[in-house]
Parts: C-alpha cells; structure tokens; sequence
C-alpha cells in the first residue's frame, strides 16, 4: 500500500520505488526478528528456525508444500494503465486508484508467498532469504518480452520467460 501511494499519488517511479522499499522492509524484519520467542527456535543454522517438535506446524508446512493456492485474475484496466496511462484516463479509469489497488495486491500476495515460504523450509533469515530474487524476477519478465517502460508483453510471455531463466 505504501509502494501504492508513492507511485500513484506522488508519481514516483515503480522500479525505484519497490527497490528502496525492499530494502527498507528487510531491515525492519531484521530489527523485529531479533525479538522472536525463543520458544519457536529449533536447532538449526538459521535463527528464526521453527521448532519441529510442534504438531501445530504440520498445517503451516502442509500449506508450504502447495496444498493451498490461488491466482488473482488481472483485468483489462491493469493492463490499459499499463501500457497508456494517458488513454487510461481518457477511459475513465482512476490512474491512482488502480495503481494503488495493484500495489496493495502485490503486497498481501507476496505476504501470503512469505507465509508459505516460511511453511515449507520452516525457517526463514531476514538478512539472506529471498536475497537477489528480485533480478530473477527482472530477468524473467525481460526474457519474457515485457517492456520495463511498461505496456508491452503477455503473461504467456512472462511465463516462458521464467522457464528459459530457470
């Protein structure tokens, strides 16, 4: 959501938006992580491992593992903010309050994609988790076919482009 406001009420760009939040974000889960219960530290490398003698994680790791999962649909709106924010609005679409709404999206998705990460390793280390994904992503959606000015590309693309970098 706050990724959301900077770039649809301030207008500030997407890509430096989500990297400076990004980093933001991870020292704040850092900082925060330092105060676990030491209840839930388990016996492995990482700090913020589970402890494995819990049933209660059976349903967390269950979940980690795919028995759980749902893909938003993307509507035409997105895609014509995306690609002519000048026609967008000439449409009557609400620029900001679709930038907005994504970013909020993107946001809760990626909170539950954390979540079911945690799940399936059962452990999770602010400082290195997910470190540098962000360029596989890049990569991917580059490969793909997707203009980083926007408004170019296919999800088909994207999903190709994942493939060929994997």
């Amino acid at each position: 959501l706050v990724n959301g406001v900077m770039v649809g009420l301030v207008e500030m760009p997407a890509f430096i938006v989500t990297l400076a939040t990004m980093l933001m974000y991870r020292s704040f889960a850092q900082y925060f992580c330092q105060h676990v219960d030491k209840v839930l530290i388990g016996n492995g490398s990482s700090v913020y491992k589970m402890a494995s003698d819990k049933s209660s994680y059976q349903m967390l790791y269950n979940m980690g593992n795919g028995k759980a999962a749902s893909i938003p649909y993307v509507g035409k709106k997105i895609y014509a903010v995306g690609s002519n924010l000048k026609g967008a609005r000439m449409a009557g679409i609400n620029v900001a309050a679709m930038k907005i709404s994504v970013f909020a999206i993107c946001g809760a998705l990626v909170g539950v994609a954390a979540f079911l990460w945690i799940a399936m390793n059962a452990s999770c280390d602010p400082a290195t988790t997910g470190t540098s994904y962000e360029m596989y992503a890049i990569a991917a959606v580059v490969l793909g076919g997707i203009s980083m000015s926007g408004g170019k590309g296919r999800c088909l693309g994207i999903l190709f482009g994942a493939m060929s970098y994997t």
